[in-house]
């Protein structure tokens, strides 16, 4: 493949990841790891795919039944290749839903390594780091009355 072909395959995978997240395919965004990659978030680290689909999981919860439709956007991705690995990053927009019509909910940057394992590439690391402080965001949920949130935290840093 070529640079540009290769460096279209990762933005397809960075693509398929927020499909997958936002349509409730916990395990399908997992499988886009590597078997012992690492998903670090603000709300807690998750490593093998199990793990990472639990924790995936586990967030949505947290927001229970009051979350309204989102949808991720990656943008300004950037990819420096080195053979069959990858240092990518990017910016992401959560878009959400509301009464008063779409509201951006939160936004950051992502930091990915990636590898190419059988022809497809996948996540080994995938850092996802908040526009604040981690010890200080809170993803701000819109529920059914204008101009009212409800905040969910993330966990703590050790």
């Amino acid at each position: 493949m070529s640079l540009l072909e290769e460096k279209d395959a990762i933005r397809e995978a960075l693509a398929e990841y927020c499909f997958r997240l936002d349509g409730g395919d916990y395990e399908g965004m997992a499988a886009l790891f590597t078997e012992d990659g690492i998903w670090d978030t603000a709300f807690g680290k998750g490593t093998g795919r199990p793990a990472i689909a639990q924790l995936a999981r586990d967030i949505r919860a947290r927001a229970g039944d009051i979350r309204p439709r989102a949808i991720h956007l990656v943008t300004n991705i950037v990819i420096k290749l080195a053979g069959d690995t990858a240092e990518v990053r990017s910016n992401w927009t959560v878009v959400q839903n509301s009464s008063d019509g779409p509201k951006i909910g939160s936004g950051g940057g992502y930091a990915d390594r990636m590898v190419k394992q059988g022809g497809t590439w996948l996540s080994v690391t995938a850092r996802s780091t908040a526009l604040s402080p981690a010890d200080t965001i809170a993803i701000r949920i819109t529920i059914a009355e204008p101009n009212r949130w409800r905040s969910i935290s993330p966990e703590k840093p050790s």
